[in-house]
């Protein structure tokens, strides 16, 4: 419901990525939708409530049809990640909320719909989407910044690809500090990128990027204002890891 601040936040900041600035929010009458909507219409200007009849199952037509590729997306995806690292994922494993938060990037970018063969981003902004990506779960090198002797010096680290931010289009990934973003990344073999022993050392949830623990429950930092930690490469890092 409305106590879950990242839904809130996600979906406002979906509604303002459309970039219309009349919307007219319609949902069942659950009631941790309705808190949801109530929340959103609570904290936007010109945003329309509506709720559907009662056993209408035919007024949100549209909705479900997406929630079943979704649902189709997610078995697709879990399937692949335990087939390439070999074992059951789970669905309290950590890199599910990023598989899940995924989904709906790839759709919106990369299916294109039926009547007009456009996806929903051509759409919207009058051009394809073409950004490369890569696996949700999957282990590459990304390049990041460090500061030597009062100079930047780029360096590229090891992390898990979790996906790309909306707005500014950052490459998301963990490591053990949590979550990072980059502007560019490399694949590293086939061999190298199911490393399970990387998978289960980072940490970071959509809803939670540092993987911080608070006495009164976990963090809600959205992603688009979650700023990077600052890192930096010591003497000790550089013997272990070698310079890259």
């Amino acid at each position: 419901g409305s106590a879950d601040k990242y839904a809130v936040s996600a979906l406002e900041n979906f509604l303002a990525e459309l970039g219309h600035k009349k919307v007219i929010l319609q949902t069942d009458s659950e009631s941790a939708t309705k808190q949801i909507l109530e929340a959103i219409c609570a904290k936007r200007d010109l945003t329309i409530p509506r709720l559907t009849p009662k056993a209408s199952k035919g007024s949100l037509g549209a909705a479900e049809s997406a929630n079943h590729r979704a649902e189709g997306q997610f078995r697709t995806l879990i399937a692949e990640l335990e087939q390439k690292f070999g074992t059951r994922v789970d669905m309290d494993h950590k890199i599910v909320p990023w598989v899940v938060r995924n989904i709906g990037f790839q759709l919106t970018r990369f299916q294109p719909h039926s009547v007009d063969g456009k996806t929903s981003y051509a759409r919207r902004v009058g051009k394809d989407y073409t950004s490369p990506t890569m696996t949700v779960g999957e282990a590459g090198l990304f390049r990041t910044a460090s500061k030597e002797a009062g100079k930047a010096v780029l360096r590229w680290e090891k992390g898990i690809y979790v996906g790309r931010s909306e707005k500014a289009d950052d490459v998301l990934y963990l490591t053990e500090r949590g979550l990072s973003r980059t502007n560019a990344f490399r694949r590293v073999t086939e061999e190298e990128r199911w490393d399970k022993k990387l998978l289960e050392a980072v940490r970071g949830a959509p809803w939670n990027p540092y993987g911080l623990a608070r006495a009164s429950g976990a963090s809600v930092t959205n992603i688009e204002s979650a700023s990077l930690k600052k890192f930096y490469v010591t003497d000790a890092m550089i013997k272990r890891h070698g310079k890259t």
